[in-house]
């Protein structure tokens, strides 16, 4: 009994609690509209006070899309860029942080790159790899770069000391290939490349060695997948589905994000729309730095509304420290004034964000969703525009006249009395006995 009743409990918790858990988790992104490399530790700044100031929400989780809302650049240009900050790192004798940006910017490489273009700079990527690992003393990590850049050069890089070629890259070669690896993809017929090397199409088998192992896929029409399967002394497998190009939200949102970056935001819900929709978040906030002031939007994909009165701030450039929000509490006082937004048109009004401030509402009027004051403590909340739905009552429309259904029935009553006289005749069958004399004898 003890048990069924802990259970019952537990039960009646759980329906509480579950439906405002869910509910207060929320999701924004912070999009610089006017990037420059200066701008992230304020960006950073922002992503920490958002969270703190809205209860429940979180920062996106996607790295790739964090970058480009918050520097402009897509894919293959964010590669590039981590390239070139681990070789600043390694030019400066900081082989630590060097190698670890290497790592970074090598998964950006194969995953953004095509299997034709990726060459090039991950021969600088491991070349430089080689020399740092070589400085830290590494050898694990020094004879994998030193394999990896073996397969990609059959001559020495010029900017490759000739001693660590000889001694590490030159003789370094892959391990013989023991375990079954199966390469597919959805839809098949995609080009394989293994470890660097093509291997033919999908789907593929073939033998690796056990370590981790680079697979590559691509086809034309469709954005590139890659993966790094650890391979140990079992086959394995690797299928991967290939995303086509006119899907990739990456993209996509960076065209919404040239068009946002040139207008007047107030003027492009409809792009902050859909920029929310490709990010998968609930808030949008918009963040644009003029020499020392910053300036933050946000923008409600819910309500498809944007604040009107941005917060206006000035910041501290070596911390990234925005003054309006550190003043802020991490609730709104009750009852204080709600700032002024921009209603979005066409928006249609909805209950209020989870995460919003605890604040009083004011019903002024039926159909007219409540106003949430927020103050100075807080966030601002972008608020739907008013909605005024006018209903007509629908006419009924006048009924047949009496006449046409006595027309009716006698045009019925005629073709029932058609049918019973068309109607087949009875069969009659007639029986006749008949008998014949008998043979003569």
């Amino acid at each position: 009994m003890t048990g069924l009743w802990r259970g019952f409990l537990l039960t009646i918790a759980l329906l509480a609690v579950t439906p405002r858990a869910l509910a207060e988790q929320t999701r924004f992104a912070v999009v610089d509209l006017d990037p420059k490399p200066d701008n992230d530790k304020v960006r950073l700044e922002v992503e920490r006070e958002v969270a703190r100031l809205r209860a429940g929400a979180a920062v996106i989780e996607d790295e790739s899309m964090r970058q480009l809302l918050a520097t402009g650049e897509g894919p293959a240009e964010a590669a590039q860029r981590a390239l070139k900050d681990a070789q600043k790192l390694s030019s400066a004798g900081n082989c630590q942080a060097a190698t670890k940006r290497a790592s970074e910017a090598e998964v950006m490489i194969l995953t953004a790159l095509s299997i034709d273009e990726e060459r090039e700079p991950l021969k600088a990527l491991y070349t430089m790899q080689v020399i740092c690992e070589a400085k830290l003393g590494r050898a694990a990590e020094l004879a994998l770069a030193a394999r990896r850049l073996r397969s990609l050069v059959a001559m020495a890089p010029t900017e490759l000391p000739a001693d660590l070629w000889e001694k590490h890259v030159n003789g370094a070669t892959a391990p013989a290939g023991t375990v079954e690896l199966l390469v597919d993809s959805d839809p098949a017929n995609a080009t394989v490349a293994i470890n660097l090397h093509g291997e033919g199409v999908t789907p593929r088998t073939l033998k690796v060695a056990p370590g981790p192992v680079h697979v590559e896929i691509q086809k034309e029409g469709y954005k590139k997948a890659f993966r790094t399967v650890l391979v140990k002394d079992r086959p394995a497998r690797a299928v991967m589905r290939l995303i086509p190009r006119a899907q990739d939200r990456t993209e996509l949102a960076e065209a919404q994000l040239r068009v946002l970056r040139r207008a007047d935001l107030k003027n492009e819900t409809a792009a902050l729309s859909r920029l929310s929709q490709l990010v998968r978040v609930e808030t949008l906030v918009l963040m644009r730095v003029i020499s020392k002031r910053i300036s933050i939007s946000f923008f409600d994909a819910e309500r498809g509304a944007l604040t009107e009165a941005p917060i206006e701030s000035a910041f501290d450039p070596a911390t990234g420290k925005v003054e309006a929000l550190s003043a802020r509490a991490s609730a709104a006082p009750t009852g204080a004034a709600a700032p002024t937004v921009a209603p979005a048109a066409g928006a249609v009004p909805t209950a209020l964000p989870p995460g919003a401030p605890p604040a009083e509402a004011k019903q002024k009027e039926p159909g007219i969703p409540p106003i949430v004051a927020t103050g100075d403590a807080g966030l601002p909340e972008a608020r739907a525009a008013k909605q005024e739905a006018q209903y007509v009552q629908r006419k009924k429309k006048p009924g047949a006249p009496w006449w046409s259904w006595v027309i009716a029935g006698a045009i019925g009553a005629g073709f029932m009395a058609f049918m019973w006289s068309d109607r087949p005749t009875t069969a009659e069958t007639v029986k006749v006995r008949a008998s014949w004399p008998a043979p003569p004898p």
